[in-house]
């Protein structure tokens, strides 16, 4: 019982590892103005729908198919799509103000320079 407990808990910590730097990365996306609804109505409906159904939805195809190793494409198709819309999506934020970034993406100002520290 010991075992079962200290392996979810390492699984959890693994999963943690990888939110903290994605809320970061996802905060840099978003003008400031926008940030808090642009960020937290996607993401709740996307970890509490995909990821709340995924169980149930990979029962339901291993049944189905009768394989439980076929529905463990269901989860990598979802990211490899989630992948190439990023790919084709994500906007350049690096040495752009994001405080004069316009709603519709577009750059109000020239970009900023970025603060060099150390040498």
């Amino acid at each position: 019982m010991l075992g079962v407990a200290l392996l979810l808990l390492a699984l959890v910590a693994l999963a943690q590892m990888t939110q903290g730097p994605a809320a970061t990365a996802m905060a840099e996306v978003f003008p400031t103005r926008i940030r808090a609804t642009a960020l937290s109505i996607p993401y709740q409906l996307g970890v509490g729908v995909f990821g709340g159904l995924l169980p149930a939805t990979m029962v339901a195809i291993s049944a189905e198919v009768g394989s439980f190793t076929t529905a463990l494409w269901y989860p990598v198709g979802a990211m490899a799509l989630g992948l190439v819309i990023l790919l084709f999506t994500l906007p350049e934020t690096k040495g752009v103000d994001l405080g004069e970034v316009s709603l519709d993406g577009d750059t109000a100002a020239e970009p900023v320079e970025p603060v060099r520290q150390g040498r």
